[in-house]
């Protein structure tokens, strides 16, 4: 599904300048004929991609995230996550991101409903109360979510914002 789809804007997909790219020449080619820019995760994010985010942020862009997660576990590990990138660029850039992913519930409503699925049949399986499981009970469905680190079982149970209905160790 292409952004456009639900929000009205032409998104921008930005290629990770190299190190060596300088500043004067990314600035040269900026596509003006794109009306968004969406910020998910990015392994390569660097200062080159920041001013080019920053650039188009200021030629009127509109700024989209696709979601809020604070942190990710890699082999055991808090990694920063989506969340901590958005809000670099955020705080870099001065602008304010829309989240258009978990929690959002408006691309997994429009998904249910393109593919005829009923609410009851749809189960959102991930290991975060505060995105994944928020999203499941913001769009009315199951989730299961998998303790591989974001949440343990004790965060499930005592959980205000998300609900899991089922916990798994592992998928």
């Amino acid at each position: 599904m292409c952004i456009r789809d639900r929000t009205g804007f032409d998104v921008l997909h930005l290629q990770t300048p190299g190190d060596n790219v300088q500043f004067e020449d990314m600035m040269k080619d900026l596509d003006h004929s794109r009306e968004a820019v969406v910020v998910g995760f990015d392994k390569n994010l660097n200062y080159n991609k920041i001013c080019l985010i920053g650039s188009y942020l200021q030629k009127g862009l509109k700024l989209f995230g696709t979601n809020p997660d604070r942190y990710t576990m890699i082999n055991g590990f808090r990694m920063p996550g989506t969340g901590s990138i958005i809000r670099s660029v955020e705080t870099a850039c001065g602008a304010e991101a829309e989240i258009i992913g978990k929690p959002n519930p408006f691309l997994l409503e429009h998904l249910i409903e393109k593919n005829g699925l009923k609410k009851e049949e749809c189960i959102m399986i991930g290991d975060n109360l505060e995105t994944d499981m928020l999203l499941a009970n913001r769009v009315e469905i199951d989730g299961l979510c998998v303790l591989t680190g974001v949440s343990c079982e004790n965060m499930v149970r005592n959980s205000q914002t998300g609900k899991a209905r089922y916990l798994s160790d592992h998928l």
